[in-house]
């Protein structure tokens, strides 16, 4: 039985985050169809189910899990369709950031900050602090039960601060950072 009613746009293999009933998953987009798509690692969602997927520096968008097979789901937009989601190959990859207002800790020279963590990818964040940073400055956070090293500052506007991680975070770090973090709707 074919499961999707137009043929795949573009196949994929790239980060995404899905939310459902409140809770934020991290996933693999597979393939984008005219009017859907398909993801891989997914769990705990249903054939029914509206979720909202985050893929690259699109705006989050809303859909109905339309199949389920193992931890592959596909998806039908609920109003995006492929012409607004026009996922560019001309520019440099950006990990998917995952918009949130949740507390974190920054250590700077050996010094303890509280700051609230803005949005989130695997390969840096965006945190409000009330400490004035530089960038170029080195830092470590913990957030989610997961501890950051040898982070760098990359940009400073304002109170918020740009810090792109050493290396990547793989799939488990960022799934399991996202289990224990209280994810928000970000500002």
């Amino acid at each position: 039985m074919e499961r999707r009613s137009n043929n795949r746009h573009l196949a994929f293999f790239c980060p995404a985050y899905i939310r459902s009933k409140d809770v934020v998953r991290y996933a693999f987009l597979r393939n984008l169809s005219h009017d859907g798509a398909s993801f891989g690692g997914v769990e705990g969602v249903n054939a029914g189910d509206e979720i909202q997927y985050h893929v690259g520096d699109l705006e989050p968008v809303t859909a109905i899990v339309k199949w389920v097979s193992g931890k592959t789901v596909g998806v039908r937009n609920v109003a995006a369709r492929i012409s607004d989601l026009t996922l560019s190959t001309n520019y440099p990859y950006r990990s998917v950031r995952l918009p949130t207002a949740t507390a974190v800790t920054l250590y700077v020279g050996g010094q303890r900050c509280a700051g609230t963590l803005r949005d989130f990818s695997q390969s840096g964040a965006c945190v409000e602090l009330a400490v004035q940073l530089r960038p170029g400055q080195l830092v470590s956070l913990e957030l989610g039960g997961l501890s950051v090293e040898s982070a760098t500052v990359k940009w400073v506007k304002g109170q918020r601060v740009g810090i792109r991680f050493a290396r990547p975070l793989g799939q488990e770090a960022v799934s399991k950072a996202l289990q224990r973090l209280n994810l928000h709707d970000g500002a």
